[in-house]
């Protein structure tokens, strides 16, 4: 009997022996390592997070460890180490530093918006990187707005870099923060490109030869066309840089009974920014014919002028312009008018763009002395007025080869009250190359006041080939 009780005594002292060491070996945070599970028999598992003394539940030579639901019994002679295997814990959770909000975003005309980093822009697609689906391609024409929180570089169609974080609202208005000239304003489809690279810069000089990889300082220090990036807007090109137009030629002969020429020619050119614009126009037409020796000039007509934009707000811009025009079968030696207002773009999307305007205009009007003859004094017509002036502007690219463009000008007289001009321009021309194309111009004029004998009204319409230039 005293054997039986000394050796339950003693096998009582060991068990404890074994849960005090385990107690001491065990402690908070320590996981079994991949080296430690390998070395583990077959049955050989994690106790959880539970301690030791609260899963041991049987001292007999073995230990019944819990795992779960499932139970295994591992021979306490085969275990060398023991350590215990932790998950995260609510506190540890929140200790986890939390992922980075993506702060970029795509806004799509359907509604959609898609959040994560801007990486790049052809002009055709935007590709954003998303956390939950990697690089994402969206069409540029589905894209209603974007914003980036760091710095990108956008690139125009006349050939300038803003730089600087992006917001964009819906309508495709495009606010870009400048880092010295705050903030500039432009339209999504005046963007060609988008990129976030700031290194390297690799431009081809024509004055210096192709430049290869330079930094932007460098290359600002070889060419005006490039600069530092911090400077937000790159400088406009020169003056003679950036335009684009289109230049019109029409010319009927005819020789025998009759000879007679007719010669029609126009310019319309124009320089824009990111903040202004400069606009150049002018337009002849000369007709004279020959019978039996009599030769009579039937029109000869001169129209050209200047207009300069500066936009101050997205859609808004205030301008200045000058313009003079001849009429020799009218006796018209000279009229020029100067003058500025306001200019509202009331639809500004790919294919349609539609610019009203008003303001006011100081008119001067300047007839030949031996034009007329007495009692009638050319001095009568040769006169200053001041007008008012409104109008609008509307081109619309119907297609890829067909353009259509109207313009329309009212002078109402404010010196001579109830007298007023107008002016109508519509013009459609059709591609026949990328340089080319066949245009038809229709023209109308309305002078409430002409000279003694003349219509008040004139009517032209004139065809003939159209040279573009620029982009």
């Amino acid at each position: 009997m005293l054997r039986n009780f000394e050796k339950r005594l003693l096998f009582l002292i060991l068990a404890m022996v074994v849960v005090v060491l385990a107690e001491t070996i065990l402690s908070p945070g320590q996981t079994i390592s991949s080296e430690d599970r390998s070395t583990l028999k077959p049955n050989s598992v994690s106790t959880g997070n539970k301690n030791v003394s609260e899963n041991l539940k049987k001292i007999s030579g073995k230990v019944t460890v819990p795992v779960k639901t499932v139970v295994n019994q591992v021979p306490l002679g085969e275990i060398s180490s023991i350590r215990r295997e932790t998950t995260s814990t609510p506190d540890a959770e929140k200790s986890k530093p939390a992922p980075a909000d993506p702060t970029d975003f795509v806004s799509l005309k359907n509604g959609d918006r898609l959040t994560g980093k801007i990486l790049r822009s052809d002009g055709k697609t935007i590709t954003i990187k998303t956390d939950y689906a990697g690089d994402v391609e969206i069409k540029w024409d589905a894209v209603d707005g974007f914003s980036s929180s760091e710095k990108l570089y956008l690139s125009l169609r006349d050939g300038q870099t803003i730089v600087g974080t992006v917001t964009s609202a819906a309508g495709g208005q495009v606010s870009v923060q400048t880092a010295e000239t705050g903030v500039v304003t432009t339209t999504r489809e005046a963007i060609t490109g988008v990129r976030t690279d700031t290194g390297v810069v690799d431009k081809t000089v024509d004055t210096l030869g192709k430049v290869a990889k330079k930094t932007t300082d460098a290359v600002k220090d070889a060419t005006k066309d490039v600069v530092d990036v911090s400077a937000g807007v790159y400088p406009y090109p020169g003056l003679l840089k950036g335009w684009q137009g289109n230049f019109d030629i029409g010319l009927a002969l005819t020789a025998g009974n009759t000879n007679s020429i007719n010669f029609v020619m126009g310019l319309d050119a124009s320089r824009e920014t990111a903040t202004d614009r400069l606009s150049l126009y002018a337009s002849q037409i000369y007709a004279k014919s020959s019978v039996n020796d009599e030769t009579v000039t039937t029109a000869n007509a001169f129209r050209g002028g200047l207009r300069y934009d500066w936009k101050f707000k997205p859609r808004w811009s205030a301008f200045v312009f000058g313009q003079a025009e001849t009429n020799d079968i009218q006796g018209l030696d000279f009229r020029f008018s100067f003058g500025g207002g306001l200019n509202y773009r009331a639809i500004d999307t790919e294919r349609k763009k539609l610019d009203l305007f008003a303001g006011g205009a100081f008119t001067r009007d300047y007839y030949e002395s031996d034009f007329f003859e007495p009692p009638f004094d050319p001095d009568d017509l040769s006169k200053n007025s001041f007008e008012l002036l409104f109008g609008d502007e509307y081109t619309w690219r119907i297609s890829d080869r067909y353009r259509l463009k109207q313009r329309l000008e009212f002078y109402p007289n404010v010196t001579d009250f109830g007298e007023f001009r107008l002016n109508f321009d519509l013009n459609f021309s059709a591609d026949l190359t990328r340089r080319i194309a066949w245009q038809n111009n229709f023209s109308y004029r309305w002078f409430t006041n002409p000279p003694p004998g003349f219509n008040q009204q004139d009517m032209i319409f004139t065809t003939g080939l159209r040279f573009k230039f620029g982009k």
